[in-house]
């Protein structure tokens, strides 16, 4: 959990690697039979990319049964990735409708051959990965000349294996453009990681004009779009988080600047896009995008609601549109008024402790981990805020810790026992359910909420401690008679 959420994709990217579109089936049912598998009662899913969310969208899942062997059968509207999963293992597969494709396996467990419609594909997927793995791109603290010079080995490889594997099978010509398509994406995503681990966050560093552009060389392609290519979909997650986010915020901005341009980001953001001229199909991407970006940053705003109702107005039967309305109905749920859902976990002596215990009191939350720089850097602010509601019994802080090292939280506490308030750590057995990180939609910390008297929200986005506005917010709930959240 030291990274945010979303940043997880860049990782999951590398299981997931694009084909190409051919002519659809008549039908549109799958069938993908699993033989020989090692081990009894194993589970296995299948899903697919939702590109807005990043979020996995299961297809199809069952238990193998004693034999080893296992049959999917499911309807896909479109030609597809998908990521088989058997138990902690995946593969990445390429299907089309109609498909009927058999997977055999050796006893170890080690994918053998494919057999059936889209065989050469996913059997290209299958070694092409190996030659990812060995490219060494991935590695950390190494120079941009190093870089570079295994960008281009990879790129030549990959270029060599492919020309190869199209001469010596029946791989068409379509799909073998669009593999060309895939590397092409997965080096530019390469390039992306770079420039995020060296530049993103470093002043005035030198940037290797090979890296920098990285942004002019984006592709704007509404076939790879609708594949639902994990790799594509990073590669235009981190076009807009790394390149037109930012300049959404000019630089040397004040505070209270950035607080007046956020409350109108989507707006903002949306002109930012419209400077390269997006064709129609990525202006309705893009404006999806957007919203889900700015609902998980910001919650839902005046400006993000006012924005979603003008996507769904000109966009009435937007494919993106269940995605969308799923993040914002997850965020209505955590609206000003609505009862705050329960945050139960442990304290340092081993108790269980909730949320709910506090009932009756203004609760300051404070989410946070020993790990994180940001979170420790707000607490001489918090300090002072709590000394001016000290003895005060209606007013309580409540600390809870994410960190998965619960020794390191204790040992931390232990230091610092002038960190006052109540410290609780998410229970670690707890299942994803319950985890505050879903229950109040978390994708990075610190993070802080305002909970009235009555256990009911009255902000998911409460004011950092350092921001000078903790204590006013505090005070003007204590004082309202009859507890009421509002914005």
């Amino acid at each position: 959990m030291r990274t945010t959420l979303r940043l997880a994709v860049l990782g999951m990217a590398l299981f997931w690697f694009m084909a190409g579109c051919q002519p659809q089936s008549s039908t549109r049912t799958v069938r993908l039979s699993i033989r020989s598998i090692p081990q009894a009662l194993l589970d296995v899913q299948l899903d697919t990319l939702d590109m807005i969310s990043l979020e996995n969208l299961v297809i199809a899942q069952l238990t193998i049964d004693s034999a080893g062997s296992t049959l999917l059968e499911f309807e896909l509207p479109r030609p597809q990735f998908t990521r088989l999963q058997l138990g902690d293992d995946f593969q990445t597969l390429y299907l089309t409708p109609g498909d009927e494709l058999t997977i055999h396996y050796d006893t170890t467990g080690n994918q053998v051959r494919f057999e059936g419609t889209s065989a050469d594909a996913n059997h290209y997927l299958a070694q092409e990965v190996l030659i990812w793995q060995q490219s060494g791109l991935y590695e950390n603290e190494i120079s941009a000349e190093t870089f570079l010079a295994r960008l281009d080995s990879t790129k030549n490889k990959i270029s060599d294996f492919l020309r190869h594997y199209q001469d010596s099978t029946a791989l068409s010509a379509a799909i073998g453009t669009l593999f060309k398509h895939r590397y092409e994406l997965s080096l530019l995503m390469a390039k992306q990681r770079f420039f995020w681990n060296n530049y993103f966050a470093a002043e005035n560093k030198e940037i290797p004009g090979a890296i920098s552009s990285v942004w002019k060389e984006i592709p704007f392609d509404s076939t790879l779009l609708r594949t639902a290519m994990p790799t594509y979909a990073s590669v235009l997650y981190f076009y807009l988080y790394m390149h037109k986010y930012p300049s959404v915020y000019p630089k040397g901005v004040s505070k209270t600047e950035v607080g007046s341009i956020s409350k109108n980001f989507p707006f903002l953001a949306y002109e930012k896009i419209k400077e390269v001229s997006p064709p129609p199909a990525f202006q309705e991407f893009f404006q999806a995008k957007i919203l889900d970006y700015s609902l998980a940053s910001f919650g839902i705003t005046p400006a993000i609601d006012s924005f979603y109702t003008q996507f769904k107005q000109h966009y009435p039967s937007s494919e993106y549109q269940s995605s969308v309305e799923t993040q914002y109905q997850k965020w209505a749920a955590l609206l000003p008024g609505k009862v705050a859902p329960d945050i139960r976990g442990i304290n340092s002596d081993g108790k269980e402790f909730s949320l709910s215990d506090l009932r009756g009191k203004v609760v300051y939350v404070d989410i946070w981990a020993t790990w994180c720089g940001p979170c420790k850097g707000e607490f001489p602010y918090a300090k002072k805020i709590k000394k001016q509601f000290e003895g005060n019994d209606r007013v309580a802080f409540l600390y809870v810790s994410v960190d998965q090292e619960v020794e390191e939280w204790k040992k931390y506490l232990r230091k610092n026992q002038d960190m006052t308030g109540i410290h609780i750590n998410q229970n670690p057995e707890a299942d994803a359910n319950s985890s505050v990180y879903k229950k109040y939609m978390i994708w990075g910390i610190p993070r802080y909420f305002l909970i009235d008297q009555q256990g009911r929200i009255v902000s998911v986005m409460a004011a950092r401690p350092s921001s000078g506005e903790v204590e006013r917010e505090i005070r003007k709930v204590l004082a309202q008679a009859t507890p009421v959240a509002s914005l």
